[in-house]
């Protein structure tokens, strides 16, 4: 009876297992042949005791639950690994002894990863579409979790996450695919008192204990436009600085995208600062100055002029808040008395 002379892999039932407690399957089986040394498989006959054992393991608690496996009838041995707490990749080393001792191992493919625990706080990120919606658009806006276990990677598909917001409505709940998961933001009452809205997403961790994010995010109302000084005597040579804003009643700024425009009808006139703005998304923290406080200036071009003309100034705003318009009078190349 020819002896065992090599063995290789043959099948793996899952290269892909989830750590333990986390409703993912756990265990997997790998299938190893033993053959002789005419290349066939061992029988009955010829049968060995095949010892299986890790060789790059995660190192959290995963196990082979039968160690020493005699082959079948048609020289195979399988090891049924169990994942642990840890996530990481796993090598199962099948090896037997020969009859002088010498003994014989598998290769060392990397066929299993054990991965995806449960959500961590640390690797816990929420994501509005926008950061400012306008109350008159009434629409619906996705707002995006990403999710990760304490290891840095994505959570098992179908993790729950529970949304709730002080404005508006929102998806209830949405389950992640690939470590992301969806809800939908709808622009509704309530509106918050000063148009800030807060936004959490809430999931359970390892330890079985409630996580949550929140991020804020804007209802914004009309634009309102002022404008300082709102009259002006511009005297010859001279130049006028105006201060404006674009805001709602609650200091808020217009939504993504709004246009603001300013115009100047008047003879021998410069006109420089900010004068053409699309509007941005406002930051995080809502620091809004940077879009919602800006400045021009008017200047006399022509000093050799010297009579007094009128100056009309028109300032336009445009976009899913609404439009406004201001306009604002007085007279430039005033000589001086």
């Amino acid at each position: 009876m020819a002896e065992a002379a090599s063995v290789y892999l043959e099948s793996v039932t899952a290269t892909d297992i989830g750590v333990q407690s986390t409703g993912q399957k756990e265990t997997t089986q790998l299938t190893f042949v033993v053959e002789d040394q005419n290349g066939n498989p061992l029988t009955k006959e010829n049968s060995v005791d095949v010892d299986f054992r890790f060789g790059a393991r995660p190192g959290g608690s995963e196990y082979i639950t039968d160690e020493t496996v005699t082959t079948n009838s048609n020289g195979e041995a399988t090891a049924t690994v169990i994942s642990g707490n840890l996530a990481g990749v796993v090598q199962v080393i099948a090896e037997f002894t020969m009859a002088d001792g010498t003994t014989v191992r598998s290769s060392k493919p990397v066929q299993v990863v054990i991965h995806a625990g449960l959500p961590s706080q640390a690797h816990l990120t929420i994501i509005p579409e926008r950061r400012n919606f306008a109350i008159e658009e009434n629409g619906q806006y996705p707002v995006k979790v990403k999710a990760g276990d304490i290891h840095g990677n994505r959570v098992p598909d179908g993790t729950a996450i529970y949304f709730t917001t002080d404005g508006g409505f929102i998806q209830g709940s949405a389950f992640t695919v690939d470590g992301e998961a969806t809800a939908n933001l709808t622009v509704a009452n309530p509106i918050p008192a000063n148009g800030q809205v807060t936004i959490t997403a809430t999931t359970a961790n390892d330890t079985e204990q409630n996580i949550s994010i929140s991020t804020n995010v804007l209802f914004t109302d009309s634009p309102i436009i002022t404008v300082t000084p709102e009259t002006f005597d511009i005297l010859n040579a001279e130049d006028q600085q105006f201060d404006y804003t674009v805001m709602d009643a609650n200091g808020n700024p217009m939504a993504e995208g709004t246009t603001v425009t300013v115009t100047v009808d008047g003879n021998e006139i410069d006109l420089l600062g900010d004068l053409d703005i699309t509007i941005g998304a406002p930051n995080s923290s809502f620091n809004n100055l940077d879009v919602t406080n800006y400045s021009f200036i008017i200047d006399d071009a022509n000093p050799d002029v010297t009579n007094e003309t009128p100056v009309m100034i028109t300032i336009e705003v445009a976009g899913p808040n609404g439009t406004a318009r201001k306009t604002i009078s007085g007279t430039k190349a005033k000589v001086r008395p």
